[in-house]
Parts: structure tokens; C-alpha cells; sequence
């Protein structure tokens, strides 16, 4: 068994793919084209039969109405002559008997004859017959017999040979009505029977001139199963052909299927209004939609035709998806050596389009995590300055406050809301509506304000400038950056109360980047020592001023611009500090531009 496998798998491996995929692809098309062909077929034959049933159905109803229209003339014809004639009226009268005559030539169209019998059968008025046959006995007939025992109902008979008179020229197959009447005579009543004959062949014309869909006939029975009209009755009663109308005298109305001499039929059943008579629809198994086999050499040479044309066009579409499934290859393996800025062609089969498109957006995904990495790392940078953002304590906005207290107190109101002013604007620019980057301008604006409370606080002497090459005012930098470097000059550089200090601040560009030189002529400090101030490794030692200091303000510059930023200390002892600041010279728009492609990477 082990040795089949290997066999198996050597020739599956050597199967080419343009194979595999004509072989898979024809096959599964193949099998939906069988589906779908059987599930139109049955479709259509249900569809076919339902047109069958309603269009049997609609003739069946049509030949209904016209039948009962028909009865409804004979069964008015009959009862004209008793209520108008015969009812309540003396019928040796001779105008009576012409009245009966007269009403029955009128309505030739639909009777043949009519005949009013007494209870001991003579004629007491007759059209267009006045004489009985010799021994011709009308009582023995069943409509006479019918009549006397229901008299309140009409009957009718079925189809029968009318030959009670001498005086008719030819015997015609008649359908009978007959009900029983009262009769005035000399003042007595009395019973009768007035009896209707209607022509057979105009009701045969009625039935005959149907057709039904695919073949199909219409027939008459009465109640009891016995046929009064069939288009093949004479072959019936001769025995050459048979009908099922026994079985179908048993069926309600309504639609029916029975098989019936090998043969499936539906067998739509109509009874006849007050006779109770059914008329019956037959239409035969060649008109049944789901036995219609007519369409399925259509459908096989169809589906053969179809099935050429799929082989030729999926061994092309095989074809085509081989060339580009290779191209798709040597594209993998370079993702694979870390090649991610290649373009995918989207061509060939839409599946393979489908697969390019998928590893097209592998790739970007991959491209999108790279930059979500890189994203997270400024999200971590970002959260690391807003935590040293944050240790910027209030001492220094409550030693201000205590100072303005202290002025309103003394009388020194100009200078206090000088201060509270001055603060106001410092603070404003703190805020900066929540942005950490504001322009140059305004953060030189603020370490002006700064400097002008520190004046007013402690009524220095000192001097100090701010100045700004031109076309650096809108440049954007880290807010807080400035006030920091000149709160530790003042606190540990200079001596604010002697008048000889000078602080300098100014902002000038140099290549690609934006300096900012913060230097004061105070007492300096050793190299060594200002070295030791930018180290994270040394411990941070808080002092007099807020808290923030210098290594607070490189870090920041770092974590907002990179590595490559912050700041530089250059200081000898008794000659003064020079703090630089470097950052980027970006302007605000390609700020926004470059934030854009984050987002949209």
C-alpha cells in the first residue's frame, strides 16, 4: 500500500496545474450545468402543468356557464307554459291551448316539442305532436315516473329516442324536462305532467366544439355515472373504447389525477347547476408539463453544445492563470527576502486577480503594522514628554501670586497688575489650547513674559534680549522649552539682583535645523560638571526653580524629534553658560503633511 501511495503522489505531483485546474473547473461546471438543467426542467414542467390546470379549468367553467344557460331557457320555457298556461286556467278553453302553442313556436330555438298530460296520461295540449302512438304509454316513461314522485322538483332526463307520437316524421334523440303540474278542469283540480323535450344535438354542438389543451375533451354524465355526451360515445356503447366516468361520477369538484388504462390523466370535474349532471375535462399525460418529454432531446443537445464550449473556453481560462500563478511566485519570494515596495499586477483569472489582491494587501498590512510600529513608538515618545510635561509644579505660579499679594498690600498696584498681567499672557501661551507644539514667536513671547514677572518679583537689575532671525517666527517648536533654561540661569547662573548680568536669547537657523542660543555671563560651571546635568544615568537633583531643569527640556526635544535633537550645554567657570537648543526647521504645513501620511500609511 505504501509503495501505490508514493506511486500516486509522483504522478499527482507531475499532473500540471493548467490540468488540474480544466479538470476541477469542467467538472464543477459540468455537474451545475446538470443541476440547473434538471431544475429547469422540473421547473418548467410545473409551471407548464399549472397553465394546464387553469386553462382546463377555465374552459371546463366556460362550458358550464354555457350549459346552464342553456337548461336556464328550457327550465324558464317550462315554467312560462305552467304559470302562464296551465296554472289556475280552464284548459278546454281553446285559447289557452293556442297561448301553449304559440309560447312553444316562439322557443323552437331551444325546444322541440312540449306536451301537458293528465294524471292518466292523455295529452290535454301538445306542440308540435297532438296524437299518441298506439299503445304508447306515457306513464311507464321514468321522467313521467320521476315528476309524480317529486313533484316539487324539475327532472331531467337523460338522452333517449322521443317516439310517443303518431304524427312525427323522424324519432330524434331528445333530453327531457318534466315536472308536475296542478291542472283546472270544470272546476276541479286535478295533477299533470308537463313535459319539455329540448333538440340532443344542439347540446352535443355545445360540447363538441370545446378543446382542450393538448388534446383533451369534455364530457356529460349524470349523477348516477351515466354518459349523456362523450366524443367518442357511439364507440363507447359499441365497446371499441372505454371511459373512467364511473370512477369520476364519485369525484368533487375540483381538479383530479387518476391513471387510467396505463395512461396518467388530470381530470377536471364541474357539477351542472340543478341537474346534477358533472361535466368532466380530460386531459391526457402528453400534456402534463412534468411528463412532457418532448423537450429532452433539446435539453441534451443543449447541454452537449454547452458543454464543448466550456471545454474549449476553461482550458483557455487554464491557460491564461499559469503564466500569472508564476509571475505571482517570484513576487512571494522576493516578500520574502524583505523586498515591500514592489507592485503586484492584479492580471489573469479572477481567482489568481483575487490572490494577487490578497497579497497585495498582505503587503500593505505588513507596511501598515511597520508604520503602526513606528507609530506606537511616537504615541510612547508622546506619552513620555506629557509625563515630563507634567512635572511642572505650581511653585513657581504660587510664589507669583504670593508676590502680587504682597504688592496689592504694599501700595505697588501698577506693578501688580503689571505681574498679574504678565502671568495671565505666560499662562495662556502654556495652554496653547492643548497643543504641545506652538511657532517660535510665541514661545519667545513667553519667556519674555517670564523674565518681565521675574523683574517685577524680585526688582532686578539685570538685562536680557530675545531676539529671532527673520522668517523664523512661525517655525514650530515644543512649547516650554525656553522659560525652563532661563529659570535655571537665574537661579543658578546669574545673580538677578546685580546689574552687570546679561541674559541673551536668540534663534537663528543653521542648515536643516532651527537653534536656539540661551547664555548668560554669570559664574559658569565646569565641563565636567554641565556634562553631568544631560546624563539620565545620574540621579536628578531637584532645586530652587520648578522642578523641570534642563535635562527635563533635552528629554522632551528627544522623544518630539529624535535622537538627533536637544540640547548642548557649553560653560567654563567665571565665564558664563551657553544652552543651544536643536530642532528641526519644519515649517507648520509640512507638519500636517507628514502627520496626513502617518494616517494615511
Amino acid at each position: 500500500m505504501k509503495g501505490v501511495s508514493e506511486v500516486l503522489g509522483r504522478r499527482a505531483e507531475s499532473v500540471k496545474l493548467q490540468t488540474v485546474i480544466f479538470a476541477a473547473f469542467f467538472s464543477a461546471a459540468l455537474l451545475f450545468l446538470l443541476l440547473l438543467a434538471a431544475g429547469l426542467l422540473l421547473r418548467f414542467g410545473a409551471i407548464t402543468t399549472q397553465l394546464v390546470e387553469e386553462d382546463t379549468m377555465r374552459m371546463v367553467l366556460q362550458v358550464n356557464h354555457l350549459l346552464d344557460d342553456h337548461l336556464r331557457e328550457i327550465m324558464s320555457l317550462s315554467d312560462t307554459l305552467y304559470y302562464q298556461v296551465v296554472k289556475d286556467e280552464e284548459l278546454e278553453d281553446g285559447e289557452r291551448t293556442e297561448l301553449f302553442r304559440l309560447l312553444c313556436q316562439e322557443n323552437d330555438d331551444i325546444a322541440s316539442g312540449a306536451v301537458l298530460f293528465d294524471h292518466q296520461g292523455r295529452i290535454l295540449s301538445s306542440w308540435p305532436h297532438s296524437q299518441l302512438r298506439r299503445n304508447a304509454e306515457p306513464r311507464e316513461e321514468g321522467w313521467y315516473r320521476e315528476a309524480m314522485v317529486q313533484p316539487e322538483n324539475l327532472h331531467f332526463s337523460s338522452p333517449y329516442v322521443q317516439n310517443l307520437f303518431d304524427d312525427q316524421e323522424d324519432y330524434r334523440w331528445v333530453i327531457s324536462v318534466s315536472q308536475a303540474v296542478q291542472i283546472t278542469r270544470q272546476g276541479r283540480t286535478e295533477k299533470g305532467i308537463l313535459l319539455v323535450d329540448t333538440n340532443y344535438t344542439s347540446l352535443r354542438q355545445l360540447l363538441s366544439g370545446v378543446e382542450l389543451p393538448n388534446g383533451g375533451y369534455v364530457y356529460l354524465m349524470d349523477a348516477d355515472g351515466e354518459l349523456i355526451s362523450h366524443p367518442w360515445q357511439q364507440l363507447i356503447y359499441s365497446g371499441i373504447r372505454e371511459e373512467n366516468h364511473l370512477a369520476a361520477a364519485g369525484y368533487a369538484d375540483g381538479v383530479h389525477y387518476e391513471s387510467w388504462q396505463d395512461q396518467n390523466r388530470m381530470v377536471v370535474v364541474r357539477t351542472v347547476g340543478y341537474t346534477g349532471w358533472k361535466l368532466v375535462g380530460v386531459v391526457g399525460e402528453e400534456g402534463l408539463g412534468w411528463q412532457n418529454m418532448q423537450l429532452l432531446p433539446f435539453a441534451v443537445s443543449l447541454l452537449l453544445f454547452v458543454s464543448c464550449l466550456l471545454a474549449v473556453l476553461i482550458s483557455r481560462i487554464a491557460a491564461l492563470v499559469t503564466d500569472p500563478i508564476r509571475r505571482l511566485e517570484r513576487a512571494v519570494k522576493q516578500i520574502e527576502s524583505g523586498v515591500l515596495d514592489l507592485e503586484i499586477r492584479a492580471e489573469g483569472s479572477y481567482e489568481v486577480r483575487r490572490l494577487s489582491s490578497a497579497i497585495s494587501a498582505m503587503v500593505a498590512t505588513l507596511r501598515r503594522l511597520m508604520e503602526d510600529i513606528r507609530r506606537q513608538e511616537r504615541a510612547k515618545r508622546r506619552s513620555d514628554l506629557d509625563v515630563l510635561q507634567s512635572q511642572i509644579n505650581p511653585h513657581f505660579l504660587y510664589n507669583t501670586l504670593d508676590s502680587v499679594v504682597w504688592m496689592t498690600e504694599a501700595g505697588r498696584t501698577e506693578e501688580a497688575v503689571e505681574m498679574v498681567s504678565a502671568l495671565a499672557k505666560l499662562f495662556r501661551i502654556s495652554l496653547s489650547e492643548g497643543r504641545s507644539e506652538i511657532p517660535l514667536e510665541r514661545e519667545l513671547e513667553h519667556a519674555r513674559n517670564y523674565l518681565a514677572i521675574q523683574k517685577i518679583r524680585y526688582r532686578s537689575t539685570f538685562s536680557a534680549s530675545i531676539t529671532a532671525q527673520p522668517g523664523t517666527e512661525e517655525l514650530p517648536v515644543v512649547k516650554l522649552v525656553i522659560q525652563p533654561i532661563l529659570e535655571n540661569a537665574l537661579y543658578h547662573g546669574i545673580d538677578p539682583m546685580e546689574e552687570e548680568n546679561h541674559i541673551q536669547v536668540r534663534a537663528y537657523l543653521e542648515g536643516e535645523d532651527l537653534l536656539i542660543d540661551i547664555s548668560d555671563d554669570g559664574r559658569g560651571m565646569r565641563p565636567e560638571v554641565a556634562a553631568t546635568l544631560l546624563d539620565e544615568s545620574k540621579p536628578w537633583k531637584k532645586s530652587k526653580g520648578s522642578g523641570v531643569g534642563v535635562r527635563n527640556v533635552h528629554q522632551r526635544l528627544r522623544l518630539t524629534y529624535g535622537e538627533g535633537y536637544g540640547v548642548t550645554i557649553f560653560s567654563e567657570p567665571d565665564e558664563g553658560t551657553l544652552v543651544r537648543l536643536r530642532l528641526p526647521a519644519r515649517r507648520a504645513e509640512e507638519e500636517r503633511e507628514e502627520g496626513a501620511s502617518h494616517e494615511e500609511g
